[in-house]
């Protein structure tokens, strides 16, 4: 992309935009200070070329998004804050005292410097620069009304990044600063700090645009970050596909398309392509066994889940979430019993010490002791569903002086109802989960009402409704079958088969 207008300059040669000892190439995107070349990545060499050719105009950053990632990108804000960070590490400027870029605050940015655009040596002299078109007049005709589909924005996406370079040969073989971002996010990946996983892998692929690795697992650091906006999920979906596009067989990309497909879409058809894809190319990941067998557990396929997620249990033995699941998928089975005794199994692998519990082991920790309270409940096993509840409520230093007053089920329930009401002031909250206690409190008739009303796609868990044993209760009721509609359930799953008695 090229947003010097064309028509500003007579001859054939590419121009080049001069401003105090610099010389901005826009054919090859160099940047050179008094004839030596400076170094700055493509998408700042981008933000420079537009800001540069409307030297003295105030350019708002929506124009800047428009004019160099188009409709979509992964981190718009973050990505722009780099560049113009990049911008004045290669001027010599300072965003307190700027003599190139300056930030007008709640506008944009203008250019400071004079700048004159000449052609290469040797062509005809150039007229003035003309102002660069409006935002408007560079997008693309509108296809049909405002429900233009995230799929096309992700579509468009693609097309625009499909222009930056191709994949290195290798991982660890891009530019140093790009490689050193990326073994950062590996780390902080590694430790479970997923935002931080996440700013140093976006810092990665901004420095080497084609580095496919470091865009899967962005994506994947990404759909680990709790409860992200909803509005994050088009750039952590781009992330994953250009992934992709720069290299179809990177297991993690499959991975994290799956679980995007599965979990924000309902796509079951491409969500177990993706899945099985990630499997063949990695069959020895624990992770990519684990999250098939969610896939199979959310069908009702509850003997493959198990077969799947044992396998991944062989493989890595001492994952507190693998293990969690392997409880969860009794319970899921109305194998009640057996849950709470495998739950109890696993909680013995990894004692619990405030503090140092990862955050992975920690929602093992916590899975355990919920499917141990759910099967109890089922049972009606009070005093075993009261331990549970405790214990949960002990795993958070802020409810410990709850968990130590806690002297019934129901005042549980009822605590877990006020949680999430607060919850909801500031974030959206898993349909599923409200559903849920609404059966835990004997509100059925709320719970449907929820399941059927709020068919949203921010539910990753709503993905389970159909075969929790909590709401079976509801499939007698007539509109269950718009919960499994909502849920996009096929046909021949066995969880809608059983829900609707066939």
């Amino acid at each position: 992309m090229n947003p010097f207008h064309p028509e500003g300059i007579r001859g054939s040669g590419p121009p080049r935009l001069l401003f105090d000892d610099f010389e901005l190439r826009l054919d090859s995107g160099e940047l050179l200070r008094a004839g030596s070349p400076v170094r700055l990545q493509p998408q700042p060499t981008k933000v420079l070329e537009v800001l540069a050719s409307r030297s003295g105009e105030v350019v708002s950053r929506e124009e800047i998004r428009q004019l160099v990632w188009g409709d979509a990108f992964v981190d718009f804000d973050a990505s722009l804050n780099f560049s113009i960070k990049e911008i004045r590490r290669a001027l010599g400027d300072s965003a307190t005292s700027p003599s190139f870029v300056e930030t007008v605050p709640r506008r944009g940015y203008r250019f400071l410097k004079p700048v004159k655009a000449e052609p290469e040596a040797g062509e005809p002299p150039v007229v003035p620069l003309r102002p660069l078109p409006s935002p408007e007049s560079r997008r693309w005709p509108r296809l049909g009304t405002a429900g233009l589909t995230l799929a096309l924005l992700l579509l468009l996406t693609f097309l625009i990044g499909s222009r930056l370079r191709t994949v290195p040969p290798h991982p660890l073989q891009p530019s140093p600063p790009a490689r050193e971002a990326y073994l950062r996010g590996i780390y902080f990946y590694r430790h479970e700090q997923y935002e931080n996983a996440a700013a140093a892998l976006l810092e990665a692929v901004l420095r080497d645009p084609g580095f496919a690795p470091a865009y899967a697992t962005l994506a994947q650091a990404r759909l680990q970050i709790p409860a992200p906006p909803e509005t994050d999920l088009g750039a952590t979906e781009a992330a994953a596909r250009r992934a992709l596009a720069l290299d179809p067989d990177l297991a993690d990309a499959h991975l994290a398309l799956g679980n995007i497909l599965l979990y924000h879409y309902r796509d079951w058809t491409g969500a177990s392509q993706e899945l099985r894809t990630a499997l063949a190319l990695d069959p020895a990941s624990a992770k990519a066994h684990d999250e098939y067998s969610r896939y199979l557990a959310a069908l009702g396929r509850q003997a493959e889940a198990m077969a799947s997620v044992g396998r991944a249990r062989e493989l890595d033995p001492a994952s507190m979430l693998v293990g969690s699941d392997y409880a969860w998928y009794f319970y899921l089975d109305h194998r009640y019993k057996e849950a709470i005794d495998q739950g109890r199994i696993i909680l013995q692998l990894y004692p619990r010490h405030a503090g140092t519990t990862p955050q992975t082991a920690s929602k093992g920790l916590f899975g355990c002791q919920f499917t141990i309270l759910e099967s109890a409940w089922k049972l009606g096993d009070r005093q075993t569903a009261l331990g549970a509840a405790t214990a949960l409520l002990s795993q958070f230093p802020k409810y410990r002086q709850e968990a130590a007053q806690l002297r019934s089920l129901e005042d549980y329930w009822k605590g877990r109802e006020r949680r999430i009401r607060d919850a909801l002031q500031s974030t959206p909250v898993d349909p599923f989960f409200q559903a849920q206690n609404a059966m835990f409190l004997g509100e059925p008739g709320r719970a449907l009402d929820l399941l059927t009303q709020q068919c949203a796609p921010q539910g990753m868990w709503l993905t389970f409704a159909a075969v929790d044993p909590v709401f079976d209760d509801l499939h007698s009721d007539p509109r269950w079958g718009q919960v499994l509609d909502c849920l996009k359930l096929p046909a021949d799953a066995p969880a809608r088969k059983a829900a609707l008695g066939q």
